[in-house]
């Protein structure tokens, strides 16, 4: 969780747990059930809602320290997850 905003690709997560590529996201797949990517997602989506509803930073600043691109990124992850925007999230808090 304190790496969110770091790179969390499969060539990055398999590099840390010394495992090929391949097989470090067939073995996650497999013991999750989702995708590497799916968690990250899932994970920084949590975060990032967390931070709309418990402070004041703005949607720029709550991407970034999660890890999005950008805040266009966020909101579509946050649209996949929950079906609203950031800026929703935050206003319903």
């Amino acid at each position: 969780m304190a790496n969110l905003s770091r790179d969390l690709r499969v060539p990055e997560l398999a590099a840390q747990a010394g495992m090929s590529e391949r097989t470090f996201a067939r073995k996650y797949r497999t013991l999750i059930g989702v995708p590497p990517a799916e968690t990250v997602k899932r994970l920084r989506a949590d975060t990032a809602r967390h931070h709309l509803r418990t402070s004041t930073l703005p949607l720029k600043t709550v991407a970034a320290k999660c890890g999005f691109g950008s805040v266009e990124q966020m909101n579509r992850v946050h649209l996949k997850f929950y079906g609203l925007t950031s800026r929703t999230l935050r206003d319903i808090g």
